[in-house]
């Protein structure tokens, strides 16, 4: 259980940025609500034990690692691939983004706005 805060921060994170993904701009600023509907509740998921994290390809995590896409929620497509894995050497996070038309960006002291995840731990 010395896990859970951090899958569900994790969580929160990956629907934030699900959430900030690029749509089509619409002018009616009515329409879209303030917060996704999505953070009205809380959610977990599993983060699966992987005895080997590294690869010679890196965290080369499969199909069975895969978090859920939370803007499925609300209609939208997910925009991002998001896995974790766990083992006694440490975190393992993949995050494969489709659609992104710029190159990554991070400034380091800019943080809260590059393209990053942010993982806080306890």
């Amino acid at each position: 259980m010395a896990g859970l805060p951090i899958l569900v921060l994790l969580g929160f994170l990956v629907s934030l940025l699900q959430w900030m993904s690029p749509s089509p701009r619409n002018t009616d600023t009515m329409s879209k609500p303030l917060l996704p509907t999505r953070f009205l509740f809380r959610f977990a998921a599993p983060c699966m034990y992987r005895k080997k994290l590294w690869t010679a390809k890196g965290a080369d995590l499969d199909e069975t690692f895969r978090l859920a896409g939370l803007t499925e929620l609300e209609g939208r497509d997910t925009w991002a691939d998001v896995r974790a894995a766990w083992s006694e050497a440490g975190l393992a996070f993949t995050a494969i983004v489709q659609g992104k038309r710029r190159p990554p960006w991070c400034d380091q002291s800019l943080s809260e706005s590059g393209d990053t995840i942010p993982v806080l731990t306890k």
